[in-house]
């Protein structure tokens, strides 16, 4: 469960310190700035000669063109703007550390510029978006190579770069949102939440310009919440996606899970019926959906329910062994006698040395109270020397392929006569969706002795195959 936006989760990648990039991001921010000087637009009065002094080192140092006395402008505004705060009493004076700050950006220095625009920020409410203005500045700079960084596999410089632009333009979400990701990317899912949490809050706070980096942001808090088995919380937040986006069939599939893992079974079930309802009125239904229906119906012991599932996806895929056996599974669990009969001889059909197909026959025998036909598949089934389980099976658009292990047996005969292990050989014939044979292919199991096994596969090529059987020479 992800929606990531721009980003995507790749593989696991080494995390370098901030320290590491501090250059270059001084650089890259420096770099950015004007080359002429922009005025305030919150009309602070300097208030102090030691604050115009500063004002008028940072104008001067920006204007100017040679690097050498550029940096020493800046060095003399940074001096007498700290001399002032620190010696003239002007620790109040917003004007003071808002040139501080535009100093701190003009050289590249994010701590020192976050540090004097938060106390720009306190003492001037009025000069708020002026100083968002300007951490915007330099938070580009540093979002936009992180994010060529994060295309090109180099999550560690992007991860540097995504923190410090979240550092000094917090009211932005996309910082915090891409660092959260990476988090999520390499594993570090407390990381993750702190940052995605906090890109989903500042979003919110303008959710008319940042309603989709809200929503993707929450999306994927839930997923880590769900990663740490925090269900109860990953439940509150998909409530709220899906309440701003009720489209999202993911999200309503995620939220089941959750309020399922916390007990709430009932609630999670509405949810799943009205995915069902909504799917089979679309015509977008999926087997795969239907599987997966059917199995949280069948964990939730609404056995009815799962049986009307599988059987849905047998009328999509008639070969569907795992539906057929789930499908058998749920009626033994309501014990519907004839229904189990039924499914369950078809399981037999299919994989003759399958030993919980022929207990599943049996049990639908017993639960309908036929004791000759229960007499008569305990028999058979005992008469095997060697049992068959289907591990995989693997269709593609040319070819299949299944891999299986068959097991000794410790097979006698109704009189309780013992039977000897003998080799045989079985023939795979490999189905399209209408039932029929595309293409077969026999395998031969060895004598094997009781408990011993016998791993083998068969692969054939063929073009449409969804399903498969067997049958014993």
């Amino acid at each position: 469960m992800r929606k990531t936006g721009f980003l995507a989760l790749a593989g696991v990648v080494a995390i370098l310190p901030v320290s590491a990039g501090a250059q270059t991001i001084n650089t890259r921010v420096a770099k950015a700035m004007p080359s002429r000087y922009v005025e305030g637009t919150c009309g602070l009065k300097t208030g102090h000669f030691l604050v115009s002094s500063a004002n008028l080192y940072l104008k001067t140092g920006t204007e100017q063109s040679d690097p050498e006395k550029k940096s020493t402008q800046f060095e003399s505004g940074l001096r007498v703007a700290v001399q002032a705060i620190t010696e003239a009493g002007q620790e109040e004076n917003a004007a003071a550390w808002y040139a501080l700050g535009r100093i701190y950006l003009q050289q590249g220095d994010l701590a020192g510029a976050d540090s004097a625009f938060s106390r720009v920020e306190k003492l001037a409410p009025d000069c708020v978006e002026d100083v968002k203005t300007w951490r915007q500045r330099a938070w580009m700079p540093l979002m936009t190579p992180g994010t060529e960084f994060f295309r090109t596999g180099q999550n560690d410089s992007a991860l540097v770069l995504f923190k410090e632009a979240a550092r000094i333009s917090p009211a932005l979400p996309q910082s915090h949102y891409n660092a959260g990701v990476l988090f999520a990317n390499i594993g570090m899912t407390d990381s993750a939440i702190v940052y995605l949490r906090k890109a989903k809050e500042v979003a919110a706070t303008n959710a008319r310009e940042y309603g989709k980096d809200r929503n993707a942001a929450t999306f994927n808090l839930a997923a880590m919440l769900q990663r740490s088995d925090r269900h109860a919380e990953a439940a509150e937040e998909l409530k709220a996606y899906v309440a701003w986006d009720p489209s999202d069939v993911d999200a309503k599939r995620a939220l089941a899970q959750s309020l399922r893992a916390i007990g709430k079974a009932e609630e999670a079930a509405v949810i799943d019926r009205e995915l069902l309802a909504a799917a089979e009125a679309s015509g977008t239904l999926t087997a795969g959906d239907m599987m997966g229906m059917g199995i949280t119906f069948f964990n939730d012991k609404k056995y009815a329910e799962a049986a009307d599932a599988f059987g849905k996806v047998l009328e999509k895929e008639p070969t569907n062994r795992d539906a057929l056996f789930n499908m058998a599974n749920a009626y033994y669990a309501m014990q519907d006698g004839p229904k189990l009969v039924t499914t369950a001889a078809r399981l037999v059909a299919a994989e003759p040395l399958s030993e919980d197909s022929w207990k599943l026959l049996s049990q639908g025998y017993r639960i309908e109270n036929n004791q000759e036909k229960l007499l008569e598949a305990v028999t058979k089934l005992m008469e095997h020397t060697i049992g068959v389980n289907v591990t995989s099976f693997r269709p593609g658009a040319t070819a299949a392929a299944l891999e299986a292990q068959a097991y000794g047996r410790d097979a006698q005969s109704i009189e309780g006569k013992a039977i000897p292990a003998v080799p045989q050989t079985l023939t795979f014939e490999f189905l399209n969706d209408k039932g029929e044979v595309v293409a077969s292919s026999d395998a031969v199991i060895p004598a094997l002795a009781a408990a011993a096994t016998h791993d083998f596969s068969v692969a054939v090529e063929g073009a449409g195959i969804v399903g498969w059987r067997y049958t014993v020479k």
